[in-house]
């Protein structure tokens, strides 16, 4: 009993020492590489919603959210009335329709849809796809050609009917249509918020579409929201 008992002993003080070991063992590999783990590319794959961000429909008590998991992004809807909650399209399906149309190969877990809204109607959505083709010249509001900046892609827009299921390619949108990456809509889609000289501003919904055909169109109103935006410390 005494010798199995020294034995057991030295056991755990031998694997304690090995753990301690292990334990202060420097890190071994090139810092560089090690460093490139948290990048920002990289580290947006790790990054998942801790808060739910609620976009109401124009009429109603429903609203839409967007929720990203380890699994991918997911969208739904939400009836607070019913306390039901329903996604907003089949991803499987979705991927299909995009790949044919897009020509890119899509999986249901990464879907590329940006700039998501609800129309008016309550049933119908838009949003746009990036693909990875080399975007195309374009004719501006004065009929003359706009080349497109180097490393752009082509967008596509679609139409999605939540109560059929069935997805629309707008192509007549592709040649009218265009996101102002500065711009940020709000949940109603009648107001625009956004930065300029160091300060918050806003504009309607109206003039947002005119920029969106002409960014120099001199008949955008411009309403200033903050004053207190300073260099380095801007809004």
């Amino acid at each position: 009993m005494k010798h199995l008992l020294t034995l057991t002993l030295s056991a755990a003080i031998g694997l304690g020492s090995l753990m301690t070991a292990h334990a202060d063992a420097p890190t071994t590999g090139n810092p560089h590489e090690l460093a490139q783990r948290f990048a920002g590319g990289k580290l947006s794959n790790m990054l998942f919603s801790t808060t739910v961000d609620p976009h109401w429909f124009q009429q109603g008590n429903k609203f839409w959210y967007s929720y990203k998991t380890a699994q991918g992004t997911r969208w739904y809807i939400v009836d607070p009335a019913s306390r039901r909650q329903t996604e907003l399209f089949d991803h499987d399906r979705m991927a299909a329709q995009l790949t044919e149309i897009v020509k890119d190969p899509m999986i249901a877990a990464s879907l590329p849809i940006r700039n998501l809204e609800a129309s008016a109607d309550g049933r119908t959505f838009t949003f746009e796809v990036t693909s990875t083709i080399d975007a195309k010249p374009k004719k501006d509001a004065d009929g003359k050609e706009k080349k497109p900046k180097a490393g752009e892609k082509e967008i596509f827009y679609f139409s999605y009917d939540t109560s059929t299921g069935k997805l629309t390619h707008l192509k007549d949108k592709e040649e009218e249509k265009k996101q102002l990456d500065w711009a940020s809509v709000s949940p109603d889609g009648q107001t625009v918020v956004y930065a300029k000289d160091l300060n918050l501003y806003r504009m309607s919904r109206a003039d947002y579409e005119k920029l969106k055909k002409n960014e120099n169109d001199s008949t955008v109103t411009d309403i200033q929201l903050t004053t207190d935006g300073v260099k380095d410390f801007g809004y």
